[in-house]
């Protein structure tokens, strides 16, 4: 993406009059949705019988998409548009996806096989219990742990994940930037360090209630599925829930004693349609029995071994989710051939695995590179 184009984009991402609704219409509507920053009769006809915003404050925009930038290019943060070939296709697919994330750590992360675990800031030491059992183990055989960076079930989820040696991605509400909470101050260190920090909030951004639900359906996007432990029939953490039944994502919940407010919710999700689970082996046998390879499988990142920039277009197009070779063709609109012979290179290097129906996924670990 150009960098006229990214900044265009990222004005029109701070545009609040938008939303994340509007962006994701224009987004489909029009070729190079950025241009409509200047072209009022274009919106107009995006807007056809909507009510419309009026016209946004461009210099105003540009400047703090300038800004954000100059931050960015500072290594403070990463910014990374929905235009972005590593941009998760998971998160890319629900009904609103951001239009823009901002990062610190492992973006990569985010396309890897990833679990969400949620529930009460206030849990029982039964709430603590399972949910250190259950991310510890996920996150050690390999899935990447997602959470809210929340008190209660959030930080543990994402402690514990750090503590079995496996992955964690803590999607906030406010921006990246910001420290909330501070009682999270040493788990934020540690994520920073060895997982991923993703807001679509701009730098600079507070905490807000309103903002939120907002994180919550990100949570629920960037994974392929989410466990909730704990929590009452209020709480927020049902909100992810909600978030990932509409955008068919799999629920898992933990039985817990009938007396417990904290079980009302859990036991709400499986009225719906959740899937009760007892131990991690639950979840990892039923993701076995959907993927065609040994569960769970992580892929390994760009910082792992120097791509050659031929294979870059279809390295960044995979992930640990199976893609076919029409896939491919659709999205990079090479010949069939090309394609086919910058596979088979990649798959005699160890970077991919072919999975049967010509499906390709990224390895685990360079494996036949030289020492």
């Amino acid at each position: 993406m150009k960098v006229e184009a990214l900044r265009d984009w990222l004005a029109l991402s701070l545009w609040d009059e938008l939303g994340p609704s509007n962006l994701s219409r224009i987004r489909l509507s029009i070729p190079e949705p950025w241009r409509i920053l200047d072209d009022t009769a274009l919106m107009d006809v995006i807007f056809n019988g909507r009510t419309r915003p009026i016209d946004p404050p461009r210099d105003d925009l540009r400047r703090k998409a300038d800004w954000l930038i100059s931050l960015s290019d500072k290594g403070l943060f990463r910014i990374l548009t929905i235009f972005d070939p590593v941009f998760p296709r998971l998160l890319k697919e629900i009904s609103v996806p951001p239009a823009v994330l901002y990062t610190i750590g492992n973006q990569d992360l985010m396309k890897q096989h990833c679990l969400a675990v949620v529930g009460t800031r206030h849990p029982t030491p039964y709430g603590r219990k399972v949910t250190r059992y259950f991310s510890e183990n996920l996150a050690a055989n390999g899935m990447v742990i997602v959470s809210g960076m929340a008190i209660g079930i959030d930080a543990i989820a994402h402690t514990s994940a750090l503590d079995g040696n496996g992955k964690t991605i803590a999607v906030l509400g406010c921006g990246v930037d910001n420290p909330y909470p501070k009682s999270n101050a040493a788990l934020r260190k540690r994520i920073e360090q060895s997982g991923c920090i993703v807001s679509e909030f701009p730098w600079g951004t507070p905490p807000n209630p309103g903002q939120f639900p907002r994180r919550n359906r990100i949570i629920a996007g960037l994974s392929r599925g989410v466990l909730i432990v704990e929590s009452s029939e209020k709480s927020g953490a049902l909100i992810t829930v909600r978030y990932a039944i509409e955008e068919n994502r799999d629920v898992f919940a933990v039985p817990g004693p009938i007396d417990s407010p904290g079980t009302r919710g859990p036991v709400r999700v499986l009225q719906r349609s959740g899937y009760p689970v007892l131990e991690p082996d639950d979840i990892l046998a039923h993701y076995s029995g959907q993927v065609k390879i040994p569960f769970p499988q992580p892929v390994f990142s760009e910082d792992d071994f120097d791509i050659e920039p031929e294979m870059r277009p279809i390295w960044d197009l995979l992930d640990a989710t199976p893609v076919s070779i029409d896939d491919l063709i659709g999205a990079l609109r090479w010949e069939a051939a090309d394609i086919q012979t910058a596979l088979l290179k990649m798959e005699l290097l160890g970077l991919i695995h072919q999975l049967p129906g010509q499906r390709f996924v990224r390895a685990t670990a360079p494996s036949n590179q030289s020492e």
